[in-house]
């Protein structure tokens, strides 16, 4: 079985959720946004989903997820807000929700075009 990640963007340190379906066992921890330490971070998950909401910041992660081959899921904002249990938002509680909804296959994810197509079309 995959092994789920949910990454909730902050500007300095990302909280991330990690759940593997073999033990449904969850853990949570943070990074920092350097991208080596965040690379050896996604290198040492084969078989990993990646969901994250829609933000204008995360196309360095897209681009070095693809690069790793791991499967990236892109959520639609407004639509994660409106499944959130609560209404006070943090960090924590958005990561959680994501990796609740990557488990349940009821992440809203956004239509986006193939990463070969945005390299060969947009560099």
């Amino acid at each position: 079985m995959p092994l789920y990640i949910d990454v909730d963007f902050h500007p300095h340190q990302p909280s991330v959720c990690i759940c593997n379906t073999d033990d449904d066992e969850v853990h949570q921890t943070s990074l920092v946004h350097k991208l080596e330490q965040v690379g050896h971070f996604y290198e040492q998950f084969s078989e990993a989903i990646v969901g994250v909401e829609a933000s204008c910041s995360a196309q360095w992660l897209e681009k070095l997820l693809s690069e790793l081959g791991r499967k990236l899921k892109v959520g639609n904002p407004r639509l994660l807000r409106v499944r959130a249990r609560s209404r006070h938002k943090s960090d924590e509680r958005d990561a959680q929700l994501i990796l609740d909804l990557l488990l349940k296959d009821e992440f809203p994810e956004l239509w986006r075009h193939p990463a070969h197509y945005v390299r060969a079309h947009w560099t």
